[in-house]
């Protein structure tokens, strides 16, 4: 049966790729990236220019196409599904690199023409956490791209609905209105989620020595992952008990993020492993070898 289709695309803050005007690159069978036909550059000028002033746009396109098997009563009927592809797009591009990217607007066509009619769904507070001190764009090379297919349709094919929470608080660590201290907040959350399920006693401890296993290559990482968290979670105790503190820097907040990242990562690609008692077994089966 033929399926009815609907199209949204947001422009991707903070990015760049090396392609021409006609290429496209296919992330999975509805997902794309390709650029903004001159026709659609005006149109988020004008947008950007009336609802975001101080904010810059790209044209590069983020793409998600829905099938369905009825057809579409009124625009905008199915923003929220298309949002929730694109969020996992969004989140898939964080995973692969560290740079920002990110969206505040999505665009529906409602024609299969050149000068097309649209909705409009705007975001305000999808808007990118900004800083002179992490000025780098996420640029993704011609050498990069195959890999980064790779990577996408990989995960883009995995359930992320287990971790929803940790997720959350990662996607959160990007966004205004926050600074250092409230994305590093959101970050401990993200892994506090990740590896203490479960867990009520010990928590730094215990917090510590699982990411340093799973994520230290050998030993002398794993005695600074482990240093490192610990450090971390005792910041993250004096800043929710009210004292101050001037260890957090972008620095530290970017190595938590990093790790946070990797941590993602591997429960998405090891699920069975969202258990703190086998994680601890993990660790002691290591030990006995």
């Amino acid at each position: 049966m033929e399926k009815y289709i609907s199209k949204y695309w947001v422009s991707l803050l903070n990015f760049k790729i090396d392609i021409s005007n006609q290429e496209k690159i296919t992330l999975d069978e509805d997902v794309l990236i390709r650029l903004t036909t001159s026709y659609e550059d005006e149109r988020l000028a004008d947008l950007y220019k009336k609802y975001f002033p101080r904010s810059s746009y790209s044209n590069y396109l983020l793409q998600v196409i829905l099938r369905k098997d009825t057809p579409e009563v009124e625009p905008g009927q199915f923003f929220a599904e298309a949002r929730e592809k694109i969020e996992k797009a969004i989140t898939i591009f964080r995973l692969f690199k560290e740079e920002r990217i990110g969206y505040t607007l999505i665009i529906q066509p409602l024609a299969e023409v050149q000068n097309y009619g649209y909705t409009a769904e705007f975001l305000w507070h999808q808007m990118l956490w900004t800083s002179k001190k992490i000025p780098e764009i996420y640029t993704l090379e011609r050498s990069e791209i195959q890999s980064f297919t790779t990577f996408f349709k990989d995960f883009y094919k995995i359930s992320f609905s287990e971790f929803n929470l940790a997720i959350e608080y990662f996607n959160k660590s990007y966004i205004e209105p926050y600074t250092p201290r409230d994305s590093f907040l959101d970050l401990m959350i993200a892994l506090e989620n990740l590896f203490l399920k479960e867990t009520h006693q010990e928590l730094s401890y215990k917090l510590s020595m699982r990411m340093a296993y799973i994520l230290g290559v050998d030993k002398k990482d794993r005695i600074n992952i482990f240093n490192f968290m610990k450090d971390a979670y005792n910041l993250r105790s004096k800043i929710l008990h009210g004292e101050k503190s001037d260890k957090l820097n972008n620095k530290k907040f970017l190595e938590l993020r990093k790790l946070t990242r990797k941590s993602i990562i591997y429960f998405l690609k090891n699920k069975e492993h969202w258990n703190s008692a086998k994680l601890d077994n993990l660790i002691l089966e290591a030990k006995e070898n």
